[in-house]
């Protein structure tokens, strides 16, 4: 197995991290890859390599899904004091 950054073989090597949808990495790779700002990256997911449709569709569903909590929030009721 190689990692996904540098083609090097990581099967015995120390500090090898799994990247989810990649495959598995150096810790130091993986580490040099997140510091590098032309890639924009959350929770696994390359904004990036998004169209601009795709990512105002994005934009759209997290601020639909913070309305739908801030709205559950308003309705909780305190069970203690």
């Amino acid at each position: 197995m190689r990692c996904v950054y540098c083609n090097d073989h990581v099967v015995g090597k120390p500090d090898v991290v799994v990247v989810q949808g990649k495959g598995p990495a150096h810790e130091l790779c993986f580490q040099r890859s997140l510091a590098d700002m032309n890639k924009r990256q959350f929770a696994g997911l390359d904004l990036s390599n998004l169209r601009e449709s795709t990512l105002r569709e994005l934009l759209d569903m997290v601020t639909m899904e913070l309305n739908t909590r801030s709205a559950n929030d308003e309705d909780m009721v305190e069970l203690f004091d």
